[in-house]
């Protein structure tokens, strides 16, 4: 069964309550890409929202286009921002992005235990974690379900590049 979120806040609304909650997060460089131009534009492109911005100095990019108004994916988003940022302030931030990292994709083979992230991304061990990262991108921008690519192997992508930065983080 599939939630739909129709809101009644408009786009400059949302827009407002979106950057007042990257602010709060500390997020100061951010951006909704807009529209692409032409005539004809596929109904998903159309509706789709894609937000990108700066934590930490980590790149995120949410992308939604699940709800049938742009407007309303712009809500899922913002809404999204405001539930990662309250948990990172109830402290409980890491224990929600382990308990996500846990769940099996919505389609494709999860990423096992026995799987080797560093063979996923066709790295070495002994690779730079900064040059992992470059090769993750690389993989992501040829995997992702906007590009075409599988929304099963991409989070098996995503796994084996959390898998690689929580064992660094450790070591």
């Amino acid at each position: 069964m599939s939630y739909i979120l129709r809101t009644d806040k408009t786009w400059a609304e949302n827009i407002r309550e979106l950057r007042l909650q990257l602010e709060r997060w500390g997020v100061k460089d951010w951006q909704v890409e807009p529209i692409p131009d032409g005539t004809r534009v596929d109904p998903a492109v159309a509706r789709r929202v894609i937000l990108h911005f700066t934590l930490r100095g980590a790149e995120i990019v949410f992308t939604q286009e699940k709800q049938d108004r742009r407007v309303d994916n712009l809500r899922v988003i913002t809404l999204i921002v405001e539930s990662l940022r309250l948990n990172e302030v109830r402290g409980i931030g890491d224990a929600m992005r382990e308990a996500y990292l846990a769940l099996p994709p919505p389609s494709g083979k999860p990423l096992t235990d026995t799987d080797d992230p560093y063979a996923m991304l066709a790295a070495n061990r002994d690779m730079a974690l900064e040059d992992i990262e470059r090769l993750y991108k690389l993989k992501a921008q040829r995997l992702h379900p906007d590009q075409g690519g599988d929304a099963g192997e991409m989070a098996r992508l995503n796994g084996a590049i959390a898998r690689i930065r929580k064992e660094r983080a450790k070591a």
